[in-house]
């Protein structure tokens, strides 16, 4: 764990639950991504002092805190500068936004410890990033402004885009906020050009066509499921407790929150697509199966 691991010509990888990218230049670096801690940040600089190298900026592909819990850390002790797009920026500059967007209120205490809450950093707009050979490009679905990071070596960084066949096995559904631009990062996936392409919680790929596709009918089937249910109207929680019970999950505060984020954006996606819609039942918030659904493309 933690062992620094090569890419390509000029590209490595932080072996940890959530990889942290290298792309050298000379003797200075660019991290993507800052791992999930304090104690994660100071052996990833171990690794990198070690090997004679500074770090002169860091990438954030998007401001989940086990990707920026220790980006603060490496800033304060390196003097990088960090980046991130758009609403990443501000979840970065004001973590607790997080807890607070997937509760819908004020967070509740689960949602306030290191999990989900990291240290705040300063960072600056990816526009403002510039370096010859790296490239960033568009990953939005899974967070709100997530990006990937592609080197001139053929290696491509592509974030939390793609689930490993092991998680969609193991947790059937994955977190995700916005499931139109998902399927549209999958699509663009399947196309993308790359030596090698490493997803955060998955081993380097030399192809992702296949497991782009994996991670397409899974979402289908979610939206299949969800309007399945949906023959008979039920409340948020009644849905929410027929997907637990339909990808075995076991419900627990976190569990609750996370998976009822993700649930409420398949459930914005397919009443705007028309398969579903709402209904108000005696001071009751209903969702059930449109007449229309059949037929009508899911993306």
């Amino acid at each position: 764990m933690y062992e620094l691991k090569a890419l390509g010509e000029c590209t490595y990888y932080i072996d940890c639950p959530s990889k942290i990218g290298i792309i050298r230049k000379e003797k200075e670096v660019i991290l993507v991504d800052g791992g999930s801690s304090k104690d994660s940040a100071k052996k990833t600089l171990k690794a990198v002092s070690d090997e004679g190298w500074t770090v002169k900026s860091i990438i954030i592909t998007h401001s989940h805190a086990d990707h920026i819990g220790g980006v603060k850390y490496l800033a304060d002790n390196t003097g990088a500068r960090v980046y991130a797009k758009g609403a990443e920026c501000d979840f970065t500059r004001h973590t607790y936004l997080e807890g607070a967007y997937i509760w819908g209120g004020f967070p509740h205490k689960d949602l306030r410890s290191h999990f989900f809450l990291a240290p705040p950093c300063g960072v600056l707009s990816i526009e403002e990033f510039e370096e010859e050979g790296v490239s960033i490009i568009d990953l939005p679905g899974h967070s709100f402004d997530q990006i990937g990071v592609k080197v001139s070596d053929g290696t491509v960084f592509v974030a939390d885009a793609l689930a490993s066949e092991a998680t969609l096995e193991k947790y059937g559904v994955s977190f995700l906020y916005d499931v139109k631009s998902y399927l549209e990062t999958l699509e663009k996936l399947k196309t993308l050009d790359g030596k090698v392409f490493l997803p955060s919680h998955n081993e380097p790929q030399r192809s992702i066509t296949n497991l782009a596709e994996k991670n397409v009918e899974k979402t289908l089937e979610i939206c299949e499921c969800i309007v399945e249910l949906l023959d008979t109207p039920l409340t948020f929680d009644e849905l929410l407790k027929g997907v637990f019970d339909r990808y075995s999950l076991i419900l627990s505060t976190g569990q609750y929150s996370l998976v009822g984020a993700t649930l409420r954006s398949y459930v914005s996606y397919l009443w705007d697509e028309g398969r579903i819609e709402p209904v108000i039942d005696d001071n009751l918030m209903k969702w059930k199966g449109t007449v229309k659904r059949l037929g009508l493309p899911l993306f």
